[in-house]
């Protein structure tokens, strides 16, 4: 019989895990009701045209240059139309400080963050009403309550979370009425 050679096994070379460039965010030192785009044409450009979500970017934006630091930054909010975990990129996200908040977006979106979101773009601590605009779940996806999507300052409720909370409160821990003043994520991109 004739023997037929067997090809030698290729070698497997490991797939290395991906090294995520790291990003900063923050929790704006600024205040808003619901009406995010009444807030920036009253408060930052009057010739704004965006929608809410735009103006909640806007928002972000303005906060991060007033403090130079550079780069794109997104609002981590949702609208009836756009959930935050789709607007944002996957990084390793860390606070003001360089404390860790998630490594990448998936560990962003699990139910719980490794430091709370509590230091504004000044790196202060925020203590007073530490609450932000989300109408997001722990998972990144859009929930009701959005002020009729962060256009309105006096329709029922928005969703919120708790700035100084690392469990999935940080982006869902209640609503309140959109008259209410409140601060936002802001998340580099």
């Amino acid at each position: 019989p004739t023997l037929t050679p067997v090809p030698p096994t290729p070698t497997r070379t490991p797939t290395p895990t991906p090294i995520l460039a790291t990003k900063k965010v923050f929790v704006t030192s600024t205040r808003s009701n619901g009406d995010l785009v009444a807030f920036v044409k009253t408060n930052i450009d009057a010739n704004f045209t965006g929608d809410g979500l735009d103006a909640g970017d806007f928002i972000c934006q303005t906060r991060a240059n007033a403090a130079a630091l550079g780069g794109t930054w997104i609002a981590w909010l949702s609208s009836s139309s756009s959930d935050a975990k789709d607007r944002i990129g996957d990084y390793k996200y860390l606070r003001m400080d360089g404390s860790l908040v998630a490594n990448g977006k998936a560990d962003l979106t699990d139910g719980n963050i490794s430091n709370p979101i509590e230091i504004n773009e000044n790196g202060a601590v925020i203590t007073v009403d530490p609450i932000a605009w989300t109408a997001t779940t722990s998972l990144g996806i859009r929930r009701p309550g959005t002020c009729i999507d962060w256009t309105s300052g006096s329709f029922p409720n928005g969703q919120l979370g708790y700035n100084s909370f690392a469990n999935a409160e940080w982006t869902e821990g209640g609503s309140r009425s959109c008259d209410n003043l409140q601060n936002l994520y802001c998340f580099e991109q």
